[in-house]
Order: structure tokens, then sequence, then C-alpha cells
């Protein structure tokens, strides 16, 4: 379906921004009291069928389409913060059904994302990947799994599961200098990681989980052979039949995407057979800046497949299109306690991918970072709760209600 302008029937060619994008509202001709409806076709955009219709008409329909995008239905999600050593006390608290709730009832989201952590404890000749090799979990576990997956359903939510791969050491640095042709190597890290993400998948297709993104942001792994990834999709496809993804940065302060190691690397044609593995793919934005971000978004338009926009922004005063991620957590070392705090900035960063989602029929969902499970999550612990409140969690925050509203006119 294509997008929707609004034209005064005296000059035509002087077009108005669709009220979705603009923020305001049908403008109707002082003379004729016409406005002239255009319905514009994405694959054609040359090509238009304009509809002159009365202002009290185009009144009524404009507040029946609402500002929703031309797609019928969109991905609302939220996820959950990946709290690091405190899940499992959290998690017997109750907080993370708490947050369930309110993510139904006040948020209005339809999906909520939790973040499965994989961890690399050697990545030598060969690699050794577990789900957590510590006393703690940093993220549900699979007794968890169940427990929080009905939950969900239960009010009204579906799930999404992110696999992110974290590393007890600066593995990541073998990961970077290691050559794309070792085929020993990647064998064995993609033979170490495959297992455990099959048998996640066998998990998520038992608890009737609707998303799965089996990757998040590691470029080093996706500018390999893309054969490895053919061969890891179809195995998770045989156990699950919902919807698999990756989600990759897109930088908004240069022409650039993570998805861009795989053309680099392996050419554009591996690129595309690399998209054909999944349903969807998601792209982490954390500082959006127009005109720059909708050049860069657009040019993934081409391979025809579902988009996702996970918004990472933190809420300091910095330049947009510069800020730097805040880990939320108390003793972190983090940059928050030498920045203020920013509420708009955040509130800007969504403003500017709703905007995305309305404008573009192929991104088809929004995804918001790091959502707290308490109102006071630590406060106890910090006074100034500095790391928290400046990070990219959305809770209680301006940006929030902004993601509420607009979520609401989904219903």
């Amino acid at each position: 379906m294509g997008q929707f302008l609004w034209v005064c029937p005296e000059s035509v060619t002087g077009r108005i921004a669709n009220p979705c994008y603009a923020g305001s509202n049908p403008v109707t001709h002082s003379k004729c009291g016409y406005s002239i409806m255009v319905l514009q076709s994405p694959s054609k955009p040359k090509t238009s069928v304009r509809f002159r219709l009365p202002a009290p008409i185009l009144a009524a329909l404009f507040s029946i389409t609402a500002c929703a995008p031309a797609h019928a239905d969109i991905m609302q999600s939220i996820t959950i913060h990946d709290v690091g050593g405190y899940h499992t006390r959290l998690m017997k608290e109750g907080t993370y059904q708490n947050t369930f709730t309110r993510l139904s009832e006040v948020v209005d989201a339809n999906t909520v994302t939790l973040i499965d952590t994989l961890w690399i404890k050697r990545a030598e000749d060969t690699v050794d990947i577990a789900f957590d090799p510590h006393d703690w979990a940093m993220s549900p576990t699979a007794s968890d799994y169940p427990v929080l997956v009905q939950d969900a359903k239960s009010k009204g939510l579906q799930t999404e599961i992110i696999i992110q791969l974290f590393s007890t050491r600066d593995w990541n640095k073998t990961l970077s200098e290691r050559s794309i042709d070792d085929t020993v190597f990647w064998d064995s890290y993609f033979a170490s990681m495959g297992e455990l993400i099959v048998k996640r998948a066998r998990m998520a297709q038992a608890l009737g989980v609707e998303r799965l993104s089996i990757g998040y942001n590691n470029v080093y792994e996706i500018r390999v052979a893309v054969d490895y990834w053919q061969k890891l999709a179809h195995e998770v496809r045989q156990v699950y039949k919902g919807k698999l993804g990756y989600y990759a940065e897109l930088d908004t302060s240069e022409m650039h995407s993570a998805f861009d190691a795989t053309s680099h690397y392996q050419g554009e044609q591996a690129r595309k057979k690399l998209f054909d593995q999944f349903d969807y793919i998601g792209f982490i934005v954390q500082d959006p800046v127009e005109p720059d971000f909708s050049r860069n978004l657009k040019r993934f338009a081409r391979y025809d497949k579902s988009v996702v926009l996970m918004v990472t922004t933190p809420s300091v005063v910095q330049s947009v299109a510069h800020t730097r991620y805040i880990e939320p957590c108390v003793p972190c070392g983090s940059i928050a306690p030498t920045t203020e705090i920013d509420l708009q900035l955040q509130k800007q960063a969504y403003q500017i991918a709703i905007d995305a989602v309305n404008r573009f029929d192929f991104v088809q969902g929004l995804n918001s970072w790091g959502y707290h499970l308490r109102d006071d999550l630590f406060t106890t612990q910090d006074k100034n709760d500095s790391l928290y409140n400046k990070s990219a969690n959305v809770r209680g925050k301006p940006a929030e209600d902004l993601i509420s509203t607009w979520y609401k006119k989904w219903d």
C-alpha cells in the first residue's frame, strides 16, 4: 500500500506533508473548502491517484486513519533490561511479571523481548561457548522461560528472544583478528554456538515463542562465509516454526550498517543470501538524525525484508549522533557520572524512529532497549541512581509516554 499525502487542489505542486509525519492537520484551502488526498505508490513514486473530497469527509477519513502507517500491523515491543547478576533476585521478586503487566496495560506493547546471553568461555584455536559460566544468571534460564512466556501470553503479549554473545575475557579481540578463511576456528565457533541456539529454538517452539533472533550485532561473525548462517538457519528451522531474525547496528552518523561487513568481505550477493535466511532484520539505532537516518535506512528497502528498529538512545546531555552507550548499572565505570541527564534527547530519537515506521512500508516494528524491571531500580544502593536514570531505559520517562501514545493508535 502507498502513503497518503494531502494536497490543496489550487496548488497541486505544493504538497502538504502527511500529518502523521509532520504532526500537523490536513489543510483545507480557504477559498474552495476542498482538499485532495493522494495515494502514492512506493514502488512507482511518480505514480499517484488523486481524490478530490470535501473537507468534512477528509476530516472523518483522517480520524479513522489516525496517523497509522501504510502497513496493517507492526511489532510494538519493549526489550527487558538484561540485569546481569541481579536476574535471579528480580525473578524471585516477581518483577518480570509486574513489568509485563505494565507493558500490556500502560505502554500498550504487543510484544516483550527477552535477552538470552551466551558466553564465550574460550577462543583460541577452537571455540567453547556456554549458556552461562557464572554461579549467577545474567538473563532468563531454561527453567525461567516457561514461567515468563506463559505470563506474557496471559497478558496478551507475544514474545521475542534475542540471543546475544558475551565474553568472559576479551575474546572479541580474538574474533576480530581471526582470518575469515580460518575454517578450523569458524567451524568450531558455529558448531559450539549453533548447538546452543538450536537448543533454544527447540525450547522456543515448545513454548510458542513468536520471534527468535539468533544474533545481536556481532560484526565478526557476520563477515564470514554465509554458508555458516545458511546451515545454522536450516537447523533452527527444523525445530522452530516462528519468525527468525538478526539484529545489527545502523550507524546514523555515517552511511554504514554492521551488515555492510558481509558485503565488504563476501560481496553483495552474499549479503542478499544472508538476509534470505531471516524473516526479519533488526537495526540497532542509537542516535538517528535526519536526513542521514532515512537515507541510510532506505538502502535496505530493496531486500524485501521486514525491518524492526531497536532504539538504544540514553538520556544524557550530548550532541545527538555522538552519545555513547551507558551501561545501566551502579559501579560499572560508565560515563554517566560525568554527564547531565537529558530526557528530551531520548524522546527526540524515538520520534525519528516512529516517523520512519510511519513513512516506510518495509519498516514494520519498533523496539526499545533496556527497560527497567522496577521504577526505583537500585536507588537504595546508589542514592543518585545516575547510571540507571541516564541509561537507555525509557520507563517513567517522556520517551515512554511517546511510545505508549503511538502504540495505542494501533488498537
